[in-house]
């Protein structure tokens, strides 16, 4: 019996590809609607990963460009000019890299809403007022070993 390494039954990514998808992004200009949409749609691509390896550096080339996005960096605090172009390189960057991790070579069923991206703000309002809600209800020297950070409501 012969095995195929899976390995050898995919097609190795064009480096045009990537490129086109870099270029494009970068000239797209608008990095949290390009985010959102990554966001979304990463779940709904179907490729094969037996080891999770691709679906892991995908999803942190993700967490990285959402933390520039969020300017939660010390780069941002010291330096939000440098901060801002820092994003503008690594979002394309990030969407070319997903582009090669996640490539399929059928059509995908790729969209762009905002309906989830609503429902998932309004979800996390009504969680926030849930916990302004409880906070509320605490006696006041209870409130007082609550840190800001430990019930982040935004």
């Amino acid at each position: 019996m012969r095995s195929i390494s899976l390995r050898s039954a995919q097609k190795p990514p064009k480096q045009n590809d990537s490129m086109s998808i870099f270029s494009m992004s970068s000239s797209f200009g608008e990095n949290n609607r390009m985010l959102d949409g990554l966001f979304i749609n990463l779940p709904r691509i179907k490729f094969v990963d037996p080891t999770f390896e691709r679906t892991l550096l995908a999803h942190e080339w993700l967490s990285l460009s959402d933390i520039y996005r969020s300017n939660r960096t010390s780069l941002a605090t010291v330096n939000p000019s440098l901060a801002h172009s820092l994003e503008n390189y690594h979002v394309p960057t990030a969407a070319a890299a997903i582009n090669t991790l996640c490539r399929v070579d059928g059509k995908s069923d790729l969209v762009f809403t905002t309906k989830e991206l609503f429902e998932y703000n309004f979800k996390r309002e009504a969680n926030a007022a849930l916990v302004g809600r409880f906070t509320d209800g605490l006696a006041p020297r209870l409130r007082a070993y609550l840190d800001g950070r430990a019930c982040s409501t935004g």
